[in-house]
């Protein structure tokens, strides 16, 4: 994941970059950060190469933070777009560039308002990249299959194998063992209801705690949950 800092308060930027890659180490969120102080040579490498998240300041005397984001927006819709700056009242303007949130840098009441804020966000990013991260399953004559892992609905045991259900897909078969799938699993995306079952908790419709059933929306399954 490409995340882009630009401020043109060394200090912040400072700040900022060594929280930020604390805070995807914790969650085990590999990065490749840089750093801007001018606007100008952000958007030129934007241009050349889209960068996933953005932490920008808005008010920066070269080029304020909202034209930037308009030419973000021009490239890419998909960037995720975090507005850092002292004027908490530029919030409202900041909607049209649908930002992934906003941080106001100084907190009037709570000195570590900025930090806990940054760390939130980290967090909401690691959930949400993580569920757009690859895994390999192995094939027979050691072909390998990619799976996006918010397309995997549901991950059966049966025997030796287990068994992923894949939207858009038919079932692949795999020889292992589910404890082992488990641990290879974002926590924060999967959940282990039964011995024999893992599922995407997008995909969770209803949980029927009387009769120990879950039903998946839009896949039209559902399984027992023994106890």
């Amino acid at each position: 994941m490409k995340i882009a800092i630009c401020d043109d308060d060394h200090m912040m930027l400072e700040k900022m970059f060594n929280k930020i890659c604390d805070g995807f180490k914790i969650h085990k969120t590999v990065i490749q950060t840089k750093c801007y102080t001018n606007g100008f040579d952000f958007i030129e490498d934007h241009n050349k190469s889209p960068f996933d998240v953005i932490f920008l300041d808005i008010v920066m005397p070269d080029i304020n933070g909202f034209d930037i984001a308009e030419k973000i927006r021009a490239v890419s819709e998909n960037t995720y777009i975090i507005f850092v700056t002292t004027e908490d009242t530029l919030v409202y303007d900041s909607f049209s560039f649908q930002p992934f949130d906003f941080i106001p840098k100084y907190h009037s009441q709570n000195a570590d308002y900025f930090e806990a804020k940054l760390n939130s966000v980290i967090q909401r990013l690691a959930d949400k990249l993580n569920k757009f991260k690859e895994i390999s399953l192995i094939q027979p004559y050691g072909e390998t299959l990619n799976v996006i892992c918010s397309d995997i609905v549901l991950i059966k045991s049966t025997g030796n194998y287990v068994e992923y259900s894949i939207r858009n897909r038919e079932n692949v078969r795999v020889r292992a063992k589910l404890d082992d799938v488990e641990k290879e699993l974002e926590q924060s995306v999967f959940l282990r209801l039964h011995k024999s079952y893992i599922v995407n908790m997008d995909f969770i419709s209803t949980i029927n705690y009387a009769h120990l059933l879950v039903t998946l929306k839009d896949e039209g399954k559902s399984f027992i949950e023994e106890k």
